[in-house]
């Protein structure tokens, strides 16, 4: 039994006009469109077919994750926690406090706020309703993100990194 040829599909996604290529295995050309038409994750017009694979030289734009279906592209942040033991002197290293004491260490955790809001007009951010916010200690993350000397401020251990993608 002979195996069936390849194909190369070249098309766009018909709501964000993003390059769609795809390589099926089919009988002809009716249907490789067919299965590419059933793969593709949303509505795609196909510009052509071609036999064998054929590889696009066009770089996946790195900035944004195209979601299907008609909508916006707005920034978001990617959460990821991981647990660490750390060590912590006994004393500030800045004021010299004991931090085995009452009070002595300021300990700060990821609070999650959920909020109400709308699309702007330009479609690239979420705006904020007036007086929307609500934060609450059940929407925390409880492990330690930030811990400083409550006498001084200093910083005794920051787990917060930001990172620009």
């Amino acid at each position: 039994m002979a195996s069936k040829p390849w194909w190369t599909v070249f098309a766009v996604y018909a709501d964000t006009e993003e390059g769609y290529v795809e390589h099926v295995q089919a009988d002809d050309v009716a249907g490789a469109r067919v299965k590419a038409y059933r793969e593709a994750e949303s509505v795609i017009l196909i510009a052509g077919v071609v036999a064998g694979k054929v590889f696009s030289e066009e770089e996946a734009a790195a900035d944004v994750t195209p979601l299907r279906g008609r909508g916006h592209a707005i920034v978001v942040s990617h959460v990821h926690v991981t647990e660490r033991r750390v060590m912590l002197p006994s004393k500030c290293p800045k004021c010299r406090s004991d931090l085995r004491k009452p009070h002595a260490v300021m300990q700060g955790d990821l609070m999650l706020r959920r909020w109400t809001g709308h699309l702007t007009k330009t479609g690239d951010s979420v705006s904020a309703e007036r007086d929307q916010h609500e934060t609450s200690a059940r929407h925390a993350i409880v492990e330690a993100a930030k811990l400083r000397c409550a006498l001084c401020s200093t910083d005794l251990w920051n787990g917060i990194v930001q990172e620009k993608s």
